[in-house]
């Protein structure tokens, strides 16, 4: 599953900050959700895209934060299933009165599935 796969790669690059699959109850001060959105087939090549959203506890960690996913993301092509990675856009989120900061991230995957 390219979920999985995304995930876990992500969290090796980013590490110790948690990349969650599912939206928590009682979320950490910082972590980073990663959800499906589309998937699709291209020219007998899988696509993916993936939501990502970024939160920390601070404005500037949010953004050094995103700054890493961004990064790791765009690097995921060194991985052998993955032929190209893509960031589709992104957007802030802040709610200061709360103190709530995230960014939304759209990226956009091109990869091989494992022969079971």
């Amino acid at each position: 599953m390219i979920e999985v796969a995304i995930r876990d790669y992500l969290a090796q690059k980013i590490d110790p900050i948690p990349v969650l699959m599912e939206q928590p109850k009682n979320p950490p001060k910082e972590y980073v959700l990663l959800r499906l959105a589309d998937s699709g087939l291209v020219n007998k090549v899988d696509a993916a895209t993936f939501f990502v959203t970024v939160r920390s506890s601070t404005l500037y960690k949010t953004a050094q934060l995103r700054d890493s996913v961004k990064d790791a993301l765009l690097d995921a092509i060194s991985e052998d299933y993955i032929t190209s990675s893509t960031l589709g856009g992104e957007s802030a989120q802040t709610d200061s009165a709360n103190n709530v900061y995230q960014y939304e991230l759209t990226f956009n995957f091109y990869y091989y599935r494992e022969e079971t």
